[in-house]
């Protein structure tokens, strides 16, 4: 029993410290008319609802891949690198350009 009890303890801290972070509610002091505290809760449904949908589909995606029996399939690989330069080729080859004649000198001094 008493593991039972730290099990849903361990949970509602998942969640609770889960939906903060991610903004899923928030919570705000603030001073009352009769200078006692007043507690604000505001919790952002839309934004819950939809993180735990991506979640599910997440999930969901996984458990087909493995039920298929290649779970190396589940998730697509996804390049996340830094961004870019605007000027560099993203298809074919990639050519670098050469120095001109000048541009680069070389010490031939011997020690």
């Amino acid at each position: 029993m008493r593991n039972l009890l730290a099990l849903i303890g361990a949970a509602v801290m998942l969640f609770a410290g889960l939906g903060w972070y991610l903004g899923w509610y928030t919570f705000a002091l603030e001073p009352s008319v009769n200078g006692k505290q007043r507690i604000q809760f505001d919790v952002d449904t839309g934004k819950l609802t939809d993180d735990v949908g991506k979640f599910g589909e997440k999930v969901g995606t996984v458990i087909q891949g493995v039920r298929n029996g290649d779970p190396s399939k589940a998730q697509p690989a996804e390049f996340v690198g830094p961004p870019m330069p605007p000027d560099m080729p993203t298809r074919g080859a990639v050519a670098y350009p050469q120095p001109t004649p000048g541009q680069f000198t070389i010490p031939t001094t011997r020690r």
